[in-house]
């Protein structure tokens, strides 16, 4: 499927009008008709489709739906300090390196963030 024919189906759905979609989000009936031709809506006004539908934008681009457990962990990163958004993605990195998922998590230590050696 495409951008606009998943904007489309969610709209049907949601008894949402194409116009009315269009209206909502700022844009002509032209410009919706550039989706369906193939064109693709400004960063902007993809965002305010999504909200409008209540999609993620990445799904109304690629079809992919995150999981409940994805949504959660990005709910909880936004939440964080920066600083531990740094060491959360610092962690991530080293575990996606590694070639046994266990090694890493023996290994990969918080001290080494900080410079306190542990027993």
């Amino acid at each position: 499927m495409t951008f606009f024919e998943r904007c489309e189906s969610i709209a049907k759905q949601k008894n949402i009008s194409l116009n009315e979609l269009g209206r909502q989000v700022g844009v002509s009936g032209a410009a919706i008709n550039g989706w369906k031709n193939g064109s693709f809506p400004k960063v902007d006004v993809a965002l305010k489709v999504a909200k409008v539908l209540g999609v993620s934008v990445e799904y109304l681009v690629t079809g992919d739906v995150l999981s409940a457990e994805e949504t959660e962990f990005i709910s909880l990163y936004r939440q964080m300090p920066k600083l531990y958004r740094e060491i959360t993605r610092d962690m991530m990195a080293k575990f996606s390196e590694a070639d046994d998922p266990g090694d890493n998590y023996v290994t990969y230590k918080a001290s080494s963030f900080n410079g306190v050696e542990e027993d």
